[in-house]
């Protein structure tokens, strides 16, 4: 199993937390209620969208599913690092 590799598909996932908020709440669906759908406990919810907690990609497409929304991600450098002419060249 390569170092990336993950039995339990643990991902480090930054994601906008505050928008999962309010998508729940557009959705006009309780902390308790999301939970009950996705199969976990209120206070899990809670910690998921106070940025408290890891959550893994399986969690994550659940949660999508249950708020009729869909997961969208953006591959960014760990660092910032500027791209050089011939660099941007290659990427065209």
């Amino acid at each position: 199993m390569s170092e990336h590799s993950s039995k339990s598909k643990e991902y480090e996932l930054c994601f906008r937390y505050m928008q999962l908020r309010s998508l729940r709440k557009l959705r006009k669906l309780s902390q308790e209620k999301l939970a009950k759908e996705i199969g976990i406990d209120q206070a899990s919810v809670s910690l998921i969208e106070r940025a408290e907690t890891k959550i893994s990609l399986d969690r994550l497409v659940d949660i999508a599913k249950a708020l009729e929304a869909r997961v969208v991600f953006d591959l960014e450098p760990k660092e910032s690092v500027p791209l050089q002419p011939r660099e941007l060249e290659d990427v065209r």
